[in-house]
């Protein structure tokens, strides 16, 4: 499944991994990110309100996707979390220009 969205680049697609992220909450975490890097860019966004809701997504929890005898695959948990790291730096240094 090919992920699209306006300020997201992935350099490869995400894997799957037994065991990893579950697709829905990996999708909703990086749609609210994509929608948090737009308001960044905006010239006119407040600083307060961009690192309140950073904060906010910052706690959205990521699930993990339930084993048992036919364990299914999620996303890559190392894939994921390295994104997210790269996104909280772009919005850190969206931030750094308000």
């Amino acid at each position: 499944m090919a992920l699209r969205f306006n300020n997201i680049k992935l350099s490869a697609p995400l894997e799957k991994q037994e065991g990893g992220y579950t697709e829905s909450s990996v999708l909703a975490k990086l749609e609210a990110y994509d929608m948090l890097i737009s308001l960044a860019k905006a010239p006119n966004a407040a600083a307060e309100r961009i690192s309140f809701e950073a904060e906010r997504l910052r706690r959205l929890p990521l699930k993990r996707v339930k084993g048992g005898l036919f364990s299914k695959n999620g996303y890559s948990v190392e894939q994921v979390d390295k994104l997210i790291e790269e996104l909280d730096s772009q919005i850190i240094a969206a931030l750094k220009n308000k």
